[in-house]
C-alpha cells in the first residue's frame, strides 16, 4: 500500500473532524429538543386541568360541568371524579383505567399500550361539604 500524501491525510483528518463535530451537535440538539417537548406536554396538561377546574360549578344542587370535559384537545383527556374516586364526567383514554388512584397536585407517568401517559390530578372543593377531583391524561409518544 502506498503512503498517503499530505493532502490526502489532511483531507481525511478534516472530514473525520467535521463528521464528529456534526454528530455531536445533532446529538445535543435532539436531546435538548426532547426535553423541551416533554416539558411542554406537562405544562399543557397542567394548564388544561387548572382551567377546567375553574369551569365546575354547583347550581341548584346539581353539578354543572363545561363542555371541555367531553372534548379531547391536544391529546389531553379530562375527567371528573367524586371524592371516593367514582367517575362522574369526561373522557378517559381507551385502555387507561382508574387503577392508578387519584393524587392531588402530582404529575405521574405511566406506560399503557406501548405509550407513555402523564396523569395530573387536582382536588377541587365545591362548597362546604363537596369535593371532586379533576384528572387530566396527556400522551407523550
Amino acid at each position: 500500500m502506498k503512503r498517503w500524501t499530505l493532502k490526502a491525510r489532511l483531507t481525511l483528518f478534516y472530514t473525520t473532524f467535521l463528521l464528529l463535530l456534526t454528530c455531536t451537535t445533532l446529538g445535543i440538539l435532539f436531546s435538548m429538543s426532547g426535553r423541551k417537548v416533554l416539558a411542554s406536554v406537562k405544562n399543557q396538561l397542567e394548564n388544561s386541568v387548572q382551567k377546567s377546574v375553574e369551569e365546575i360549578e354547583i347550581e341548584d344542587g346539581r353539578l354543572e360541568v363545561d363542555n371541555d370535559f367531553y372534548s379531547v384537545e391536544k391529546g389531553i383527556y379530562l375527567s371528573l371524579y367524586d371524592e371516593s374516586g367514582y367517575f362522574l364526567y369526561g373522557k378517559v383514554p381507551y385502555g387507561i383505567e382508574n387503577a392508578y388512584g387519584l393524587e392531588d397536585g402530582t404529575m405521574r407517568e405511566i406506560k399503557e399500550n406501548k405509550q407513555k401517559w402523564y396523569l395530573y390530578d387536582v382536588l377541587y372543593r365545591l362548597g362546604k361539604r363537596a369535593e371532586c377531583l379533576c384528572e387530566g391524561d396527556g400522551v407523550h409518544q
